[in-house]
């Protein structure tokens, strides 16, 4: 079932939102929180690829540059208001 390997990542996805709201008064930890959400994402993407057998190294690079954006794009957003 294609849902099922997908489950993981929206638990995290959810976990990180909540954890983004239930620390809406600190800064600091609600980027500590999405830089963890990206690690997961980022690990959930390599072993994702390596399980189908098609991990290759310009797919990193694509899951670390979106990594990278989602925080940089968090920290303008949290850090501008």
């Amino acid at each position: 079932m294609k849902l099922a390997k997908y489950f993981p990542l929206i638990v995290i996805v959810l976990i990180g939102l909540f954890g983004i709201y239930w620390f809406n008064f600190n800064r600091p930890i609600q980027l500590s929180i999405m830089m963890g959400v990206v690690v997961a994402y980022l690990s959930w993407g390599i072993v994702n690829h390596a399980i189908k057998k098609d991990l290759h190294l310009k797919i990193i690079y694509e899951y670390l540059i979106l990594g990278f954006l989602a925080i940089l794009l968090f920290a303008t957003v949290i850090y501008s208001t």
